[in-house]
């Protein structure tokens, strides 16, 4: 039985060993490392990746944009408390607070990225570890083959797994990304909304498409609370 008691342990997580591997050969989601610095500035420095991230990405992106990424992904204070560590050496601690972002590696070499993050909800208290965003990339040399489906399949699924107050996770893609929201309906996402003119992204201007996945039985409720649950404490 894994020890509870202590729900705010840390880890280094510096093995390279995956968190999770897939069905195609070779292919995993691993920590993210000082050692892929290198890599990860080679493959995010194209303006085709750039264009349909957030405004933090940036471009040029140089070794030391890299490392301060890295850096910030493996800084405790990013840390959020996970219930699964699937494969790694850590596994055995759980619950511990483990890095929100993650590689995707290919025989070892960091090919891309996924991570999720806790969305917060302003004044709905009750709803703090409820709901996730999710974001990802990969580089375009490995675009077209289906291994962004394979990776995002696993990796919802492990969130699930790993955070069990989660109840909805969001993704949003720019109109003009279309393989993206086919990723996304393939793995069960489905669009809700479309807002309009609402990136800017290297001098372009495009729609905001936003997806959404429920967990399996989670049930919306349709009438409005009219008095307070028992226990309850706000």
């Amino acid at each position: 039985m894994p020890d509870t008691s202590q729900p705010h342990k840390l880890s280094t997580f510096t093995s390279s060993e995956p968190l999770l591997t897939l069905s195609r050969p070779g292919l995993t989601i691993r920590p993210l490392l000082h050692s892929d610095a290198a890599r990860l500035a080679l493959l995010c420095n194209n303006i085709k990746i750039a264009r349909n991230q957030g405004r933090l990405w940036p471009l040029p992106y140089t070794l030391d944009c890299a490392h301060d990424w890295i850096a910030n992904t493996r800084h405790p204070s990013n840390f959020i408390l996970t219930h699964d560590l699937g494969e790694l050496p850590e596994h055995s601690q759980v619950p511990i607070k483990a890095p929100k972002r993650w590689a995707i590696a290919l025989n070892g070499e960091q090919i891309g990225g996924c991570g999720m993050g806790i969305v917060p909800l302003g004044n709905d208290r009750e709803g703090d570890d409820r709901v996730g965003a999710i974001g990802y990339w990969i580089a375009e040399e490995y675009w077209g083959q289906g291994i962004m489906t394979e990776v995002l399949k696993a990796y919802v699924a492990w969130l699930w797994r790993a955070h069990p107050k989660l109840e909805r996770l969001n993704a949003h893609v720019y109109n003009w990304n279309p393989a993206s929201v086919g990723v996304l309906k393939k793995c069960g996402f489905e669009l809700e909304g479309t807002s309009r003119a609402a990136v800017m992204r290297f001098g372009k201007k495009c729609d905001l498409l936003n997806f959404g996945i429920l967990r399996e039985g989670v049930v919306v409720d349709g009438e409005a609370p009219t008095e307070l649950p028992a226990g309850y404490n706000d």
